[in-house]
């Protein structure tokens, strides 16, 4: 995935910088808007991952998350909680984390919330700095 991605940033004017997503190596307040897409699921500590993101966020900047996280409805959430030791041993990813709370946690406060499939699994998340 790495390789696909340095070959399409060469040929565009973005610079791909590869780093630990809980230890980013920016400075502080650098970022007007964060995107998150698919971390929060797949990094050991999903809050030290929003700790980080807000770090480099600025305090007027936005993070935007598209994640899919621990539905409401308890039939899919036992789903996911009977299917998560295939999809984070298999496929290195989590489908039964309470993203929002983690978001909170992290220092950040949710501003929009968007169900986009399957029930309210799949969603798009905007949040600003708690700074």
């Amino acid at each position: 995935m790495i390789g696909k991605a340095k070959i399409r940033a060469a040929k565009s004017d973005v610079e791909m910088v590869i780093m630990d997503a809980q230890h980013l190596a920016f400075k502080d307040n650098v970022f007007d808007s964060v995107v998150m897409i698919f971390v929060l699921c797949s990094v050991p500590d999903p809050v030290k991952g929003v700790e980080e993101y807000v770090r480099v966020c600025k305090p007027e900047g936005k993070i935007i998350n598209l994640e899919h996280v621990r539905s409401k409805y308890q039939i899919i959430s036992f789903m996911e909680e009977l299917i998560n030791p295939i999809t984070s041993g298999f496929f290195g990813f989590n489908v039964n984390r309470y993203t929002r709370s983690n978001i909170e946690a992290g220092g950040a406060s949710v501003v929009e919330d968007h169900k986009l499939a399957f029930f309210d699994v799949f969603r798009f998340i905007i949040s600003k700095p708690n700074k």
